[in-house]
């Protein structure tokens, strides 16, 4: 056999086998023209599920009279110039290929006007032909309508499914491409009927509400992570709305929308123990990444992405979710809060580019001896441990300068009693606690000789002076004499740092607020609880324990007297 070049008409018909499958097609493929076009309104009506008449206006820039015939020809686009520019694709559009197809199987019509342009044109396309183009007033931009679909194609267009399952398919990607553009109004009509109207959102939530419902935007809680790889932006379901079967599942990236049965997976994985086997959360994942990373011309309907990377994109995605689930109380939470902390890059191909970091070192002393009393009279009576909580065997060695696991240099100090304590051995036995007098008073323990209102605790014989630090949470009804009670108690007790914040409600079963405090009043309470003694107090609506900690450091330092 010969082999020859297929005519024109027939190549069309065949990529539009490929491009155009069914009227929901030609709906996206239009539709998102509109939108790279740059229009902020986007009209779509429907005849008969598409059959009979598929209408697309828009108010984006419009054509001239020669770019609306050359339009329809393949291949030609407005997206690309060079070959690098595939690598920068951040349009819908970029091949030139779905109006030469739309063209090769219905009758198309054009009718287009620029701004600066005093009168528009139409153009008249029909089984890849062109039939005519004359001038007409027109507004500005674009509006194409495609009758009689697959006229030519009958065993196409027998194939198609009813009405009601192709206005299904139709509705999807009218969905699809207004999630993509909350900014942009659409209008959708079929057989005369509003179905859909979307003013400009002000956001994806409500964007996400106008199309689905409020009970949709209602079951959805907010995720976001950016790192150097990847920006994760949108909404995930709550678990108790989770259902059977697949429905409101989105995958977006640089505003296209896409699909990706491996990070369906990732998302799956972080709702794990969370939703019960059969069941699929809603979400609406958005991914902005470098245009060069991903190549979105893999697949006829663009629905596909190839990513440099996809495993490093799976695990950001996957901690991304569980972070956000364990943040509103559905799982266990990743601390996400890297403020002043670097950037550390998810391993992917070049792992081996990177040191392998050895392992951390315990610190301690190895020649401690905890029963060494380290020159304490031979004498000196037993120490009852149950005067420490739990009796601890934790301690701090003065002379080496260890410490045991978990302590910190910078907030204790030993204290070796004197050689003579002027006190007889009668004295001691007499004491429950050793060293100790039997008083119901600790807090003014051995003032003459420390800071009043340092804690003093004793382990292994020698004396362990270290700060203590406790907080309150106000607004649960509570007076203001209470917590000033609350406060002296803690001074009492030798407490030197306190924090004071505000009570929020972390869901519904939760306790509810009583009052809100005043940030005045916050300052009332600060004021007060230095009065009282205190070395450091934060207190403000939203402090919490680690709130300004270089500041309550620096106030430990000076209580231990160290620098």
């Amino acid at each position: 056999m010969d082999i020859r070049i297929l005519p024109s008409n027939i190549a069309n018909m065949i990529a539009a086998g490929e491009v155009v499958q069914r009227p929901a097609s030609v709906v996206k493929e239009l539709m998102e023209n509109a939108v790279d076009a740059g229009a902020d309104q986007v009209t779509v009506v429907i005849q008969d599920a598409g059959r009979t008449l598929i209408q697309v206006i828009d108010n984006g820039c419009g054509m001239s009279p020669d770019q609306a015939v050359l339009c329809f020809e393949r291949h030609a686009t407005s997206k690309l110039q060079t070959a690098e520019d595939l690598h920068n694709i951040l349009t819908f559009g970029f091949r030139g290929e779905a109006l030469a197809s739309i063209a090769a199987v219905a009758e198309v019509t054009l009718k287009t006007r620029r701004e600066e342009d005093e009168v528009g044109c139409q153009v008249d396309y029909a089984d890849s032909q062109h039939l005519a183009t004359q001038e007409i007033a027109a507004p500005r931009g674009a509006n194409f309508s495609v009758r009689n679909l697959f006229y030519n194609v009958p065993a196409r267009r027998k194939f198609l499914k009813s009405d009601n399952v192709e206005f299904k398919h139709i509705l999807t990607e009218f969905t699809r491409v207004a999630l993509t553009r909350p900014g942009v109004g659409f209008t959708l009509t079929h057989n005369g009927k509003d179905v859909c109207v979307l003013r400009p959102a002000k956001s994806l939530k409500f964007r996400i509400q106008d199309v689905l419902g409020t009970g949709v935007a209602n079951d959805v809680v907010d995720v976001h992570t950016q790192t150097s790889i990847v920006e994760v932006t949108g909404y995930v379901g709550r678990p108790e709305s989770a259902r059977k079967g697949l429905g409101n599942q989105y995958f977006f990236v640089n505003g296209r929308y896409f699909r990706s049965p491996y990070l369906h997976k990732a998302v799956m994985k972080a709702y794990e123990n969370l939703i019960p086997e059969g069941v699929t959360p809603s979400y609406f994942i958005y991914l902005e990444v470098d245009p060069q990373s991903i190549d979105v011309n893999i697949h006829p309907t663009k629905t596909e992405i190839k990513f440099e990377d996809d495993s490093v994109i799976f695990q950001i995605l996957f901690a991304c979710i569980k972070e956000s689930l364990g943040r509103n109380s559905f799982g266990d939470s990743i601390d996400f809060d890297r403020e002043g902390v670097p950037d550390i890059p998810a391993f992917g191909r070049n792992f081996d580019e990177f040191r392998p970091i050895g392992e951390p070192q315990a610190l301690g002393d190895p020649t401690f001896n905890p029963f060494d009393n380290d020159g304490f009279p031979s004498e000196t009576p037993a120490f009852d441990n149950s005067f420490v909580s739990g009796g601890s065997g934790a301690y701090v060695s003065g002379d080496s300068g260890s410490y045991a696991a978990g302590s910190r240099t910078d907030f204790v100090h030993t204290i070796k009693p004197d050689a003579d304590w002027g006190r007889s051995e009668s004295d001691f036995s007499r004491q429950p606690h050793g060293f100790m007098e039997k008083r119901d008073d600790y807090g003014k323990l051995f003032e003459d000789r420390f800071t009043p209102g340092k804690s003093v605790i004793m382990l292994h014989g020698k004396y362990i002076m270290t700060p203590a630090k406790s907080g309150l949470m106000v607004g649960l009804g509570e007076s203001e004499e209470e917590i000033l009670q609350t406060l002296r108690d803690l001074r009492e007790v030798g407490v030197s740092i306190v924090t004071l914040g505000q009570y929020l409600r972390p869901t519904k079963e939760h306790y509810p607020v009583k009052a809100y405090i005043t940030p005045e009043k916050f300052e009332e309470y600060r004021l007060k609880a230095l009065e009282m003694g205190f070395a450091y107090c934060a207190s403000a609506p939203l402090v919490r324990s680690s709130y300004l900690a270089d500041a309550a450091l620096e106030a430990v330092r000076k209580v231990c007297n160290t620098k």
